[in-house]
């Protein structure tokens, strides 16, 4: 088997995190809850690996950036693929009053729904959601075991969940202007880009924070073609706010490196900002 260093590194540190994996569940499964600080403010969460690497390191800076850049009282913040809910906590923080938390996987959503109610700043603000987004309603998908933040749909998961469109959970919350879109759904936003190019039109102000995880999709030159499509009417950033053109974007997606500069030590993974305040002539 080759090992790539990020590979090798993560396989000697193996056996030291299943063993703390073990002591998150039973932590877990007696009631117990971690504190966590963020922001200065003090949250009970439901035990989970990440928890434990946020102490230590923190998580994605510049995703705080953007989302502390971009909110504000008036904003709807929408957590797409919303895990242990961090992303959502710091919406609260910066003072966010409107916040909607979906979450596909139905052992993470469970555990993201203990979180949130544990917290009674939390529960005021934000409207949790169990559904898988796509670009159907009403069909059922599966996941896995897996509550991890990598965990996809599984044609051979124990678990169901079902789906409903982009643009039809937009229509069911009723908000068409001042929206903030987190979007990191493990490869899933190849399903969505046609809702989202529409949902560019009928949004007033419009921001689109968009993970985008190559490796995972199945028509790779397709999707990439829809998302290039996507960005021609839209202005397009890197995170840290410089100006992203359509070419380079085309060559990060389509590259043949597992690990290039500007990925993760998992792979090719990487976000782009969007936004409908200055619209481009196609």
């Amino acid at each position: 088997m080759k090992f790539t260093l990020p590979k090798l590194i993560r396989e000697i540190k193996r056996p030291y995190y299943q063993f703390l994996g073990c002591l998150v569940v039973v932590k877990r499964y007696s009631g117990f809850y971690d504190k966590i600080n963020i922001l200065n403010t003090t949250f009970k969460v439901t035990p989970h690996e990440f928890w434990r690497e946020y102490k230590r390191e923190g998580w994605e800076p510049e995703t705080y950036e953007n989302i502390k850049k971009h909110l504000s009282s008036e904003t709807t913040f929408i957590d797409l693929g919303a895990w242990v809910g961090i992303c959502s906590m710091w919406a609260s923080e910066i003072g966010c009053k409107k916040i909607h938390a979906i979450e596909a996987n139905p052992i993470s959503y469970k555990l993201l729904k203990k979180t949130i109610n544990a917290n009674k700043s939390l529960r005021e603000l934000v409207t949790l959601s169990n559904k898988c987004v796509s670009n159907e309603d009403g069909d059922i998908v599966r996941f896995g075991k897996k509550i991890s933040s990598n965990s996809m749909i599984s044609k051979e998961g124990n678990y169901e969940v079902s789906t409903i469109s982009l643009k039809s959970y937009i229509n069911d919350i009723g908000v068409f202007n001042n929206i903030f879109l987190k979007i990191d759904i493990e490869g899933a936003e190849q399903l969505i880009l046609e809702d989202l190019k529409n949902l560019s039109k009928s949004v007033k102000n419009l921001k689109i924070f968009l993970a985008i995880h190559p490796p995972f999709w199945d028509k790779k030159t397709s999707t990439c073609e829809k998302l290039i499509n996507l960005c021609k009417v839209l202005k397009m950033t890197s995170p840290s706010g410089e100006d992203l053109c359509e070419s380079k974007l085309e060559k990060m997606i389509m590259t043949n490196q597992d690990f290039p500069e500007w990925g993760t030590s998992y792979g090719n993974f990487f976000e782009i900002m969007l936004s409908n305040d200055t619209e481009k002539n196609t």
